[in-house]
């Protein structure tokens, strides 16, 4: 018998608008501007506290409110560049958790989205560039160039972030506006060449940079780390990406059918979760094998199970299957792996 697996708590979406709520005021704040007229615009008169219910209306009203008193038509980017010590907290935890630069990009693509209340990022390939793109989330129109400003401003500051600030990273930014102020203010904020007039909001980087390495850890410390981020944004309600969902469900189920059977119990289909898994720069295998590697730890750590046992569990026809994907995994066999845990 082997111990349950530890599933992460939950955190509500009116704790995240309240966190993102309050992240504002500090960007505010730190313009030297009263924020009371924010909250009194976002009915939270009395100030925002730890029992504060924020909702993304209100954090949307707030966000109107900032752009007219702060008088920045930049404030987006200005805020972007802030990045809280929680995004800088996940961030570190895929410095280690990744392999190499697109099992990052993935990683964060996924924590904004599931993070952010205003706007969503999808990736595509075009040619032999990676467009990270832009979408507004709700139809708050005075809110939208604040909404592209604020999300590529903080993308561009964590892929940056993980590459050690070094000159490998390296892109452009499209815009569909003309500059509201000089072009230069743009670059100084982002550290990136921007176009204007475009047909898109996004960050356009070169295919290359997906293959450069992150950084040098164990692969024991680099699994940990990837199960450390998978339950992170596992424990946001109700703005979870497919990605972080599918691997939920394969973890609760512990089974792994195949992309049709899980596309019909989430009512989808095989090519819609393909679509929408490609715009998180991941895919149903990967989440598949993740979802694996972390049960396949759980069990050598936490059971007195045989390997035969454990690989059956994980649906392997074999036990020399399993400990070829294991070595592959954590460069060690399941074995090794279990006496190891146990010293």
């Amino acid at each position: 018998m082997s111990r349950p697996l530890l599933l992460p708590s939950i955190q509500q979406p009116s704790r995240l608008a309240a966190a993102q709520l309050q992240q504002l005021l500090d960007s505010v704040h730190e313009l030297g501007v009263p924020t009371v007229s924010i909250l009194r615009h976002c009915s939270l008169p009395n100030g925002l506290n730890n029992s504060s219910v924020v909702s993304s209306v209100m954090l949307a009203r707030a966000v109107e409110k900032a752009i007219e008193v702060t008088q920045q038509p930049l404030f987006g980017l200005l805020h972007g560049n802030r990045v809280p010590m929680a995004m800088r907290g996940f961030a570190s935890q895929v410095f280690h958790a990744a392999d190499t630069f697109a099992d990052a990009l993935s990683w964060i693509l996924r924590y904004l989205n599931n993070y952010n209340l205003l706007g969503q990022l999808r990736c595509r390939h075009q040619d032999d560039t990676i467009v990270l793109e832009v979408h507004r989330q709700g139809a708050v129109p005075s809110i939208a160039g604040f909404t592209h400003h604020y999300l590529l401003a903080t993308l561009t500051t964590l892929l940056r972030y993980l590459l050690s600030n070094s000159d490998e990273f390296t892109g452009v930014v499209r815009l569909r506006e003309a500059p509201l102020t000089s072009g230069l203010h743009y670059e100084e904020y982002l550290q990136l060449p921007v176009q204007f007039n475009q047909d898109d909001n996004a960050l356009c980087i070169p295919e290359y940079l997906l293959q450069l390495d992150i950084a040098e850890v164990s692969q024991i410390a680099r699994r940990q780390a990837e199960i450390d981020c998978e339950n992170q944004l596992a424990s946001v309600s109700g703005q979870q990406d497919l990605a972080t969902r599918l691997r939920s469900q394969l973890l609760h189920q512990q089974q792994f059918p195949a992309l049709a059977v899980i596309a019909d119990q989430l009512n989808s289909s095989p090519r819609t979760i393909n679509r929408q898994m490609a715009e998180l720069h991941t895919s149903y295998q990967q989440q598949l094998d993740s979802a694996r590697r972390q049960l396949a730890i759980h069990f050598l750590s936490a059971s007195d199970d045989s390997i035969d046992a454990i690989a059956s569990r994980l649906g392997y026809n074999d036990a020399s299957n399993f400990g070829r994907a294991f070595r592959r995994w954590l460069g060690m066999s399941p074995r090794q792996f279990r006496q190891l845990q146990r010293l």
